[in-house]
């Protein structure tokens, strides 16, 4: 027969196994929900990047955005105020709608719902491209609408493409990738 301080040494085994093995299953449940999330995470955001991309290069856009940034010449804000703003309601709305894309985009890098790198990648140079011919503009227009937030998200934009565009090496890197 088993005496009594066996049972309790086997108990305490026993409690000691079952805890051991309960702790480094909850470790590998976590570690794979933890992994499991960032896929899910790296999925909508591929998601909402390709609904993005394909909004900011469907043909509509692309005429918008070629007009906006190559046709347009403006001598200054009070030239835009006269020829494209609100008195020429198709024509703001068509510029308005251009820079508010760029602002939800903007706002979704701010938010961190997006990664800069691949906002870059897909679209960089058009957001260059736009804010470097309407900056100015748009600075003007919120001290005249009394807006200073206006276009903010647009800005930031610009300013994180910049960044990531003059990082030493940085375009020379994804153009060797590119060609491999």
């Amino acid at each position: 027969m088993v005496d009594q301080l066996t049972l309790q040494t086997i108990s305490i085994v026993m409690t000691g196994l079952t805890l051991s093995i309960a702790a480094i299953y909850y470790t590998f449940t976590l570690k794979y929900t933890r992994a499991n999330m960032k896929n899910t995470l790296e999925t909508r955001q591929a998601t909402l990047m390709m609904n993005i991309f394909r909004e900011l290069t469907s043909e509509r856009r692309w005429e918008q955005y070629i007009e906006s940034a190559y046709v347009i010449d403006l001598a200054d804000y009070e030239d835009f105020h006269e020829r494209y703003g609100r008195n020429n309601p198709k024509k703001y709305s068509q510029i308005l709608s251009l820079w508010w894309s760029y602002t939800i985009v903007g706002g979704l890098l701010f938010d961190g719902l997006l990664d800069d790198d691949k906002v870059y990648h897909l679209m960089g140079t058009m957001i260059i491209t736009q804010w470097e011919k309407w900056g100015e503009i748009i600075r003007a227009l919120r001290e005249d609408l009394q807006a200073p937030a206006a276009f903010m998200e647009f800005e930031y934009l610009y300013n994180r493409m910049k960044l990531l565009e003059n990082k030493p090496g940085y375009l020379e890197k994804r153009i060797s990738d590119l060609t491999v």
